[in-house]
């Protein structure tokens, strides 16, 4: 028993949302930890520490990882979960249960079409009433495009 990270790529992807009725910006990294029977335990900051948590503490199998791969969406049903604890944490609580935001995205690399697909499909799944992605950097252009989104994320890349 104890922490266990899953191989691969663990740099986790920072999440920057923003509105225009917001003071500042909110930020969290896209990792999750999840314990033996699959229940998601904690997420984003939280979630590391049970990467430094101390082994002899028996809290059984956990697993932490980063929801993205090499900057684009790899852990779909996570990566839902990781948005969706960003919009609580940026819009007030009734307003995100009666109203679905219309959702910017800026990622400031080039993507595929599939993965532009899968980033439209999570901020869906999590809830957005209309997702557009674009390439531009979110520090940028986040109030310019507040002025007609909801919310304006950004996909910060980790460095490769």
């Amino acid at each position: 028993m104890g922490i266990k990270r899953l191989e691969g790529d663990f740099s986790p992807v920072e999440i920057r949302g923003y509105t225009s009725k917001s003071i500042q910006t909110y930020s969290d990294y896209a990792v999750i930890a999840i314990n033996e029977s699959h229940k998601v335990i904690a997420v984003g900051k939280a979630a590391y520490q049970y990467v430094d948590a101390i082994e002899s503490v028996d809290m059984g199998e956990i697993s932490v990882y980063s929801t993205f791969k090499r900057n684009v969406v790899a852990e779909f049903f996570e990566t839902v979960t990781v948005v969706k604890l960003i919009f609580k944490n940026i819009l007030p609580g009734i307003i995100y249960k009666i109203f679905k935001p219309t959702v910017a995205v800026c990622i400031p690399f080039e993507l595929t079409g599939v993965e532009i697909k899968a980033f439209q499909d999570v901020f869906y799944a999590a809830g957005a009433r209309k997702v557009n992605i674009f390439k531009l950097e979110f520090e940028d252009i986040k109030r310019e495009l507040a002025k007609n989104y909801s919310i304006v994320i950004g996909i910060i890349p980790n460095k490769l």
